[in-house]
Parts: C-alpha cells; structure tokens; sequence
C-alpha cells in the first residue's frame, strides 16, 4: 500500500504499473507529463502530490520521455515554445505507443480497463448492463467466459453462471418437479386444471438453491430468472426454488369442543 510517505516507491516503476499501484491503494491519478530524459522511455522519474476540489490526494507523475527537438538544428534546440509545443504532439504519440504496447492487457479480464468489459463480454453473449453486476463479478464471469460460451445451454453451463454471478452453487434436476406427488381424494373444488405431467411433452427443469430465498435481494432473485431465461435451452421451461426453513415445533395440550379447561393455582398451606 502507498502512503504519502511511500510515493518514492513508484520512481523507476513503469508508468502502467505505476498507474495500477495508486489505483490499489484507493488513491487518484492526476495524470501524467514527459520530461526529456536519458531513462527508458515511460519510466517514472517524480511524483508530485496534491489535493483535488474535494481535498483528497492526488498525484502526478513526470514519465521519462524523449523531445523531437533532439533532432532537429541546434539553432532550435534552445528554444523553449518549440520544445514545449513538440511536447504536445510526442504526448499524443506516446499515448498511442502505450495503448499498443499493453494491448495484450485489454483481453485480459482482471487487467483490461473497466470501459473495455461490456464490449469484451458481448463477444460470449453476456448482457452485463441488464443484469447490473459489480466489476469484481463482470471480471470472474469473463474469467471464464469461453468456458460458460461452450458450456451454454447445458447443465454445467448454467451452474457455472448462477455459482459466480450469485455466490451459491445451485442443484439443477431436469425433468424433475420441485413438488412431489399428490393425490386428490374426494370431491374438491378446483379453481385451476391440473394435468398430469407424466404427459408433459415439454422438456423441464429445476434449478434449486440450497439456502433460503432470503439470502438473495428482490433484484439479485430478478437476476438470476434473467440469467436462467438467458442460458437454458429455447425449447425448455424451468422452475426456481429454494430451501424451506425447517419450521419450529411447539408442544401443546389439545383441547377439544366437549372438554373444559380449568386453570387451578396452587397455594402454600
């Protein structure tokens, strides 16, 4: 972790690296300026902290870099405006140069920018913004985004994707009720048609979470119906469930119509 004492850690670092060590220690970059140096090109050579408007610490880094007045006449090379205006123009140049040289970071899910991941998780077919996930899960379901891609529409697929996006690991049963049998005996009175689903036609299944409903929100149980409509089978039908409490048993005395229950106190004598 950085502290204000510590930013000379950061000297001689590269400035990528650099950049991802402020981050970690929840602190704010500032940005960044090249001073013509000797260095190797993006090295940090000074820190300069300071408050932003709301007073919290900000750095600025000074990265080693190479002025195009180097090249040019001797004449122009004492020149102050020209070399700060080449500046403008290496900076841009340098910031493309960077972006080429980490490219292999932005398909990388625990490194790649956060404004990277939505479009990297459109190529498997995730849709992050409907679901509204947190970035430590966007990172783990692109993780193990070409497996959950190859495993879709399949029993471990979808296990997979509920595990990480919920934090519980789920029991799929396919064909299977989450009611059991029932017999109807007499006459009854039935608001609804009951069919016999020995004669179902239509492939089911039963996704069960082990733990009670209430340890899911209303918006994490909206999320994950989404993400069991987005995975399953087109042609299939599912149910949702989740583990009952057990409910508490009282002991008690019945008391029936034809009996009287008369309450005697006991006294001392």
């Amino acid at each position: 972790m950085l502290s204000e004492d510590g930013y000379s850690a950061l000297i001689g670092l590269s400035l990528n690296r650099a950049i991802k060590l402020i981050e970690e220690a929840g602190l704010r970059w500032g940005g960044h300026f090249y001073r013509h140096s000797e260095e190797r090109r993006f090295t940090v050579l000074e820190v300069k902290p300071g408050k932003d408007r709301m007073g919290q610490a900000l750095l600025t880094l000074i990265v080693a870099g190479r002025n195009p007045v180097e090249h040019l006449p001797s004449l122009y090379r004492e020149n102050l405006f020209l070399e700060n205006f080449l500046w403008i123009f290496q900076h841009i140049q340098y910031e493309q140069i960077r972006t080429l040289d980490s490219l292999h970071e932005y398909f990388t899910p625990r490194e790649a920018p956060v404004e990277f991941l939505h479009w990297m998780a459109s190529w498997f077919g995730m849709d992050l913004e409907k679901n509204s996930y947190d970035e430590e899960t966007v990172r783990a379901l692109l993780q193990k985004g070409l497996s959950l891609f190859q495993w879709r529409g399949t029993v471990k697929g979808l296990t997979a994707y509920l595990e990480i996006s919920g934090g519980v690991k789920p029991i799929i049963r396919e064909n299977t009720f989450p009611q059991g049998d029932f017999v109807i005996m007499g006459e009854k009175n039935l608001s609804r048609v009951i069919r016999n689903h020995g004669e179902r036609q239509v492939p089911f299944f039963t996704v069960h979470f082990p733990v009670p409903a209430d340890r899911f929100s209303q918006a994490d149980k909206g999320r994950i119906a989404s993400i069991v409509e987005q995975e399953k089978p087109a042609h299939t039908m599912y149910y949702i469930t989740f583990e009952k409490r057990e409910k508490k048993q009282s002991r008690g005395i019945l008391i029936q119509e034809d009996q009287q229950f008369i309450n005697q106190e006991k006294t001392d004598g």
